[in-house]
């Protein structure tokens, strides 16, 4: 059952990681951008939207895209999981054709998969997808047949182009080689549509080629080496051009000027490379890390080049303007995971950053301006902040606020440089000296560390003087907890707000390891039961073999609970469902959530991995537990959040499975009946969801698209129940 749409919507911050360019060949002015989701622009790039409905919940959702100029609006994307999907609708929504590739049997791991369409056909596709060899495809991608082996030597091949005048006049430019090896030349070429293959004339012989695009008049160029190539007679013979670089665009405009992109050079030029200019203004002068580069028509005669990378989202340059600038507008291709509101100011928020990439320093983001604007903080403090914790009694005062950010510390000469947990006093517009007192040191450090934080979260009557059951009004609140990843400090317990720590792993087992199977419990998530001050955990079990097959585990797993404040720990998870075969290793707990009044009242979610989750609930504290709900197909539960002011609303929020987008589930009857609430979702995880105190309509997300906010609606289900 689904419940009224509910749109979210997007607060940025605009940019990040993009792969891949495509510029439509059959609309002017249509892009297509792929990163950490796939977005289209109408405009050139001036202003995007997303476009992945249909697309598998992975983050990083292309190793390659294509499209077929003889069947309008068909487009083909190969997913992280090497999956062909097509869209046949301009990506309005994508199918899978059925086709995947094995990235495992692929030698050379997972990379950009080189694809080219065969002009003059609607149905007929090129693919290399890592294993040396090129297939063809006469189904639209349903099959594929090997035509031909080119992978010697463990050579790749980088990209395929097919001649749009003649479509057997095919194109192969290879991964790096060196002089003497088999195939050892940068460029390959066929003359039968791919079947037989020879080294192109005139082509350096070692290096790689890594772009090949075509003139409309037949004209050829391509990089190779480091260096770009011309050729004016069908590629038969090549010539080396003065302009070096790595990746080429042809100008959809009179002359098809081409451009050519360094990580920090650009040159264009309207006489086929015989002279070239500078067209460097606005490039990032220390190296950007571009992955792309396409043109577009814009307006009448004119066009823009977008240029594409890991760092910088997507830069554009006008033809008729003079340099390179952001245009970023509504593409938000970064995964984000903590979320904090600081209470008492709706405008200021904070989402953690998680980043792939050693070119940012970018762990946290901040926004004083609801999300208009944003600015990047803890630089060189942190690889990524992975959880925010906001102290929520200090509202009247939101510059005295406490908040909380924990991550990935930073490593010097191999050893940690901080403990990767930090607080700020004033509603994080400032951040003051890491934290550490009490934590444990290793080897020759001696900082205090206890690994990468996980969760962050302040017991919410830690007050100097907490009500008799309930939450404190008054703060400040005196106590944080770390979930780590450190043995014998996986809980860390914060007193004098995050001055002083000790161990709160009591009661939880000990990793083990006896030859056969190696197996260790890993704490997820707390949920507070202020209505009697019991502290419940939610816990992941690993459990592998020597030959890190997944086996079923031994150890206790699943739900524990303190009733001495997160000292020690009990095994609560009677009726919880297991794994395998095993008596008392329960399904992984990514998140649980007590009752705001109610004692012993506590939802859990459990995960059966690539298949479902399953929402169960006890009414006696964790002694037996009963599923909540019917079971929650396609998606995995990350996060569950109870609303105080009317406690049967719980929200679900979690992780796509398969070709699912992110999934967003509300109970308005205590998880007797889950809804479906926007099944198009932006993006394919969602990580944190927090409530806005002082307006318990709002609700901010962060996902690996963003961070996105939404206006619930003023209805029953947030009138304030009364009930005890």
């Amino acid at each position: 059952m689904a419940a009224p749409a509910q749109r979210w919507t997007s607060v940025g911050p605009d940019g990040g990681y993009v792969g891949y360019l495509l510029a439509d060949p059959n609309v002017p002015g249509r892009i297509y951008a792929a990163g950490y989701g796939l977005y289209v622009s109408s405009d050139a790039g001036r202003s995007w939207r997303s476009a992945s409905v249909g697309l598998q919940a992975k983050a990083r959702m292309g190793l390659g895209i294509s499209a077929d100029p003889d069947q309008p609006g068909r487009l083909y994307l190969i997913d992280f999981d090497g999956r062909l999907m097509r869209s046949d609708d301009s990506a309005a929504s994508w199918s899978p054709t059925g086709y995947a590739i094995s990235l495992a049997a692929a030698p050379f791991g997972r990379g950009r998969i080189a694809m080219a369409d065969i002009p003059a056909s609607t149905t007929d596709l090129l693919i290399a997808p890592g294993d040396g060899y090129v297939y063809r495809s006469s189904d639209s991608g349903e099959s594929f047949v090997a035509i031909a082996y080119l992978g010697y030597n463990n050579r790749t091949i980088d990209t395929l182009a097919v001649d749009p005048q003649n479509p057997q006049n095919v194109f192969a430019g290879m991964g790096y080689g060196t002089t003497g090896s088999i195939n050892g030349t940068t460029l390959l070429r066929s003359g039968d549509g791919g079947t037989s293959w020879n080294g192109a004339s005139g082509v350096p012989v070692i290096g790689s080629g890594s772009s090949i695009v075509f003139q409309p008049n037949g004209n050829l160029v391509a990089v190779l080496n480091g260096r770009v190539h011309v050729s004016s007679n069908g590629g038969q013979a090549w010539t080396a051009s003065a302009v070096n670089a790595y990746l080429l665009a042809v100008a959809p405009i009179a002359g098809h000027e081409v451009i050519a992109m360094s990580a920090t050079r650009c040159a264009k030029s309207q006489d086929f490379l015989a002279g070239s200019e500078s067209c460097d203004a606005g490039l990032p002068t220390s190296g950007s890390g571009f992955t792309d580069l396409a043109a577009v028509a814009d307006g009448v005669g004119g066009y823009r080049a977008l240029a594409t990378g890991s760092v910088v989202g997507v830069r554009a340059s006008d033809s008729a303007a003079s340099g390179w600038v952001a245009s970023n507008a509504g593409l938000s291709s970064r995964q984000f995971r903590g979320v904090a509101i600081v209470p008492g100011h709706p405008q200021r928020l904070l989402a953690g950053y998680w980043s792939s990439s050693a070119l940012e320093d970018a762990p946290l983001f901040s926004t004083r301006d609801a999300g208009a604007h944003w600015q990047i903080d803890l630089t060189g403090q942190l690889r990524y902040v992975r959880t925010l914790a906001a102290d929520t009694t200090a509202a009247a005062i939101p510059d005295a606020m406490t908040v909380y950010a924990g991550g990935q510390y930073l490593t010097q000469n191999f050893q940690p440089i901080n403990s990767g947990l930090f607080r700020s006093s004033d509603g994080g517009i400032s951040w003051q000296a890491p934290l550490g007192a009490g934590l444990p040191t290793s080897g020759t450090s001696t900082v205090g560390n206890i690994g990468l934080i996980r969760k962050l979260q302040i017991d919410p009557r830690s007050c100097a003087q907490p009500p008799a059951r309930g939450y404190c009004r008054q703060g400040p609140l005196n106590t944080v907890f770390a979930l780590a990843s450190r043995e014998g400090w996986r809980v860390a317990k914060g007193m004098q707000r995050g001055d002083d720590w000790s161990s709160g792993d009591n009661g939880l087992p000990l990793a083990t390891d006896n030859g056969i199977v190696r197996e260790a419990i890993f704490p997820w998530d707390l949920g507070f039961d202020v209505a009697d001050g019991v502290i419940y955990l939610g816990a992941l079990s690993d459990a592998v073999d020597w030959d890190n097959v997944i086996v079923s585990g031994s150890l206790q797993s699943g739900v524990f609970r303190s009733t001495d404040g997160g000292l020690h720990w009990q095994h609560r998870s009677n009726g919880l469902p297991l794994k395998g075969a095993s008596t008392q290793t329960a399904q992984d707990v990514h998140a649980v959530v007590a009752h705001p009044r109610r004692s012993g009242v506590v939802w859990a979610s459990t995960v059966q991995p690539g298949n479902a989750t399953r929402i169960y609930k006890t009414l006696d504290g964790g002694a037996n537990w009963f599923p909540s709900g019917p079971e929650l197909a396609g998606c995995d539960v990350r996060d569950l959040q109870v609303d105080r002011s009317a406690p049967d609303v719980v929200y679900a929020v979690g992780s796509g499975l398969g070709f699912r987008s992110a999934c967003i589930y509300r109970s308005e009857d205590g998880g007797s009946t889950w809804l479906s609430v926007a099944d198009d979702a932006p993006g394919g995880e969602i990580y944190d969801l927090t409530w806005d105190e002082h307006d318990q309509a709002r609700l901010v997300m962060t996902t690996d698209t963003g961070v996105y906010a939404l206006r619930a609606p003023s209805d029953k289900i947030f009138v304030a129940n009364l009930e005890d």
